[in-house]
């Protein structure tokens, strides 16, 4: 669907992350707290604010049933890691390139430094940007760049996922994807 972006036979408008923050597109992408802050195994609560690590995406959604909780007054005191509903999550240091588009049953959740989340702020469609991320040729420069780095850590701010280009398609071509992916849901949950 998406190809290589270094061949681009149909002269297809490209353009990186990075410009997107740029031109306002999305939002710079953060994933979790770092050091002091990150919550540890003793902050853990049966209840609470979902706190959303790499093997919590599975299967494209975000698995709630097998991630732990913080309490919300310690959530209010992180500084970054905040997904809302909409936001595109992707795996990048441990297990990488897994996605999910984060849902509505909490008003946030948090992330670990494990997961970044792209937050959209106009004219770019959610489905598609997860699409993208899930393309073989993504997950390819994602896998590339894991093995570069000895830590498995994708730096997604001034150099690896940033830099990589993808192909902005026509609003038709968007529709369709779109439309795929929710069939293919529907098929996997037993429905038409």
């Amino acid at each position: 669907m998406f190809g290589n972006c270094a061949k681009n036979k149909k002269n297809w408008k490209q353009t990186s992350v990075q410009e997107l923050v740029d031109k306002g597109t999305l939002e710079k992408p953060l994933d979790g707290n770092h050091g002091e802050k990150h919550p540890v195994a003793s902050d853990y609560v049966n209840e609470g604010i979902p706190f959303i690590m790499a093997n919590n995406l599975f299967d494209g959604k975000v698995d709630y049933s097998s991630c732990y909780f913080i309490k919300s007054e310690q959530a209010e005191k992180l500084d970054k890691g905040f997904a809302k509903p909409g936001d595109v999550l992707i795996t990048h240091k441990g297990t990488i390139g897994r996605t999910a588009i984060v849902d509505d049953n909490f008003d946030y959740i948090m992330l670990t430094p494990q997961v970044t989340y792209y937050r959209i702020k106009n004219s770019l469609n959610k489905t598609f940007l997860k699409s993208y991320f899930d393309s073989s040729y993504f997950q390819t420069v994602m896998a590339m760049l894991a093995l570069a780095q000895p830590e498995r850590i994708l730096a997604l701010r001034h150099r690896g996922i940033c830099r990589y280009c993808f192909r902005l398609l026509r609003f038709k071509n968007v529709l369709k994807i779109s439309y795929c992916r929710l069939k293919n849901l529907k098929i996997k949950r037993g429905t038409d």
